[in-house]
């Protein structure tokens, strides 16, 4: 990335050499200073924390006012960039924090000619300000995106749903001292890890550009960065892991992003071990050094790619407007081996000393799906219809309230016991076809809106996405006198009246 010839205002870890990590108040107050400075960036607070603290976004644009406040509509694609959803992951914040004032004060010309920017260097300022990997409520927010339990995970969705960025990318760290590897004498050997979307239900154009053109050229990229890339291949942490490509679970921002119609991307960076001959705590120069040197070559690959994303962009989104009552939706999926190749070498570095080893994992990179089912006219909602509503609105649902009583033939999604588990997919269910009553006040979703997919992966059970499957929903199917949600092949034009 080109960098400015002069040099601009230190961020806070290199004001203090980076001897020690900032707290979240030291980044807001940096990045609220760069926007005052200069006129490229504007800042504006994305949403508040479980713990209250400020959730702080930098548009960079030509006009990052009108970007900041949607003011107008950029023929530029925009670029989201989430940083350090992870409190214990600080490097993606402390480099995109550098980037933003390398971009602010003139660097990189062309990457703002091609793209408007919105930066969330640091997503979780609680994690950062606890020293913990969770949120103020010690949630994992980086698998909140379906349930939309945290304010952090809503805020970064009202962003999607209202910017529609083209590019979306989630930049994280991978720990190389994992428990399992190290109680068999190893660290992870894998240094700079790239991914892509891989749920069935995605774009298949979105699929094949993110896995076929987008995935080889970064990677050759990243490695002409000398940073050397790899895939992403899940968490390694045991020899007897089965190595897998990543994972097609909707909670997750990058699939999550991408069935909305975004080219999502997984920016993974080695944290070192706790304990080293290290010159900063953990190695923190050099770890933002690599993590920024990675997102600005990614960064300038994208640019070169950017008429290609366009395109296939705007196809998945008119494609998703255009969902209709009877496309097929893969309810659930699973990994399947490869024949052609059985097998992943891995480079695991021995803790006693000496060179990295290639070790060999069991390897299943196909997402194979087992069981679809058509979209249906509608769905409806006969009880917690706040509760329900509240969850489908956040992601961009417009659920419609009955006016009066109403007769209707449904079919009963229906667990016939609680599910706790969750990510199982094989909850009891029923599916009985029978008259409903609807009542006043019931909730009724059409499928005829962008991203209709989504909804039988929140409400079927059958799904390993479905939302009853974890708490707080997983409670609300327990009775098998009370139809909850129900599927309607088709809508009654006076239901509203």
């Amino acid at each position: 990335m080109n960098r400015p010839l002069v040099p601009g205002p230190q961020t806070p870890s290199e004001a203090n050499g980076f001897g020690r990590l900032p707290d979240s108040a030291e980044i807001t107050g940096f990045l609220r200073r760069l926007a005052e400075r200069f006129p490229r960036a504007a800042c504006f607070n994305a949403g508040s924390s479980q713990g209250g603290r400020p959730i702080t976004a930098v548009a960079l644009s030509r006009d990052p006012a009108a970007l900041r406040d949607r003011r107008a509509v950029s023929a530029k694609p925009t670029v989201l960039i989430i940083g350090s959803q992870h409190g214990d992951e600080a490097s993606g914040c402390e480099a995109l924090t550098m980037l933003v004032r390398d971009i602010a004060q003139g660097g990189n010309e062309e990457l703002l000619d091609a793209f408007d920017l919105v930066c969330i260097p640091l997503s979780n300022p609680d994690g950062r300000d606890l020293r913990r990997r969770g949120n103020g409520g010690d949630v994992n927010l980086a698998i909140d995106f379906l349930l939309q339990s945290q304010p952090e995970t809503r805020a970064v969705t009202a962003l999607l749903l209202e910017l529609r960025p083209a590019i979306v990318l989630d930049v994280h760290e991978t720990p190389a001292f994992k428990r399992g590897l190290a109680e068999s004498g190893f660290l992870s050997g894998l240094e700079t890890q790239i991914d892509v979307p891989n749920n069935p239900n995605i774009d298949p154009g979105l699929l094949g550009l993110g896995e076929h053109i987008l995935l080889p050229s970064l990677l050759r990229r990243l490695d002409d960065a000398g940073l050397e890339a790899t895939r992403y291949y899940g968490e390694v942490n045991r020899l007897d892991t089965v190595a897998i490509q990543g994972g097609p679970a909707l909670r997750t921002l990058r699939n999550y992003a991408a069935l909305g119609g975004a080219v999502s991307l997984l920016l993974e960076n080695r944290r070192d071990p706790p304990e080293g001959a290290y010159a900063t705590p953990e190695n923190i120069r050099h770890r933002t050094e690599r993590q920024y040197r990675a997102i600005g070559a990614m960064l300038e690959e994208l640019r070169g790619a950017k008429a290609a994303i366009a395109s296939v962009v705007d196809a998945a989104r008119e494609g998703a407007r255009r969902a209709a009552p009877g496309d097929a939706v893969v309810l659930n999926e699973e990994f399947a081996a490869d024949p052609a190749r059985p097998t992943v070498e891995l480079p695991l570095e021995p803790l006693a000393g000496g060179p990295p080893v290639l070790r060999p994992f069991p390897y299943r990179p196909k997402v194979v799906p087992m069981l679809s089912i058509r979209l249906p006219a509608a769905y409806c909602l006969a009880a917690h219809h706040r509760m329900l509503g509240s969850l489908l609105r956040r992601h961009g649902f417009e659920p419609r309230r009955v006016r009066r009583p109403r007769e209707v033939a449904a079919t009963i999604v229906q667990a016939s016991a609680p599910a706790r588990r969750e990510g199982a997919g094989d909850a009891p269910m029923t599916g009985t076809r029978r008259r409903l009553n609807l009542r006043p006040g019931d909730l009724v979703v059409n499928t005829r809106q962008p991203g209709a997919a989504l909804l039988p992966l929140l409400l079927d059970p059958r799904s390993p996405h479905c939302v009853f499957l974890s708490p707080p929903y997983s409670v609300l199917l327990g009775g098998v006198e009370t139809a909850i949600v129900g599927t309607l092949e088709s809508l009654p034009e006076d239901l509203f009246d």
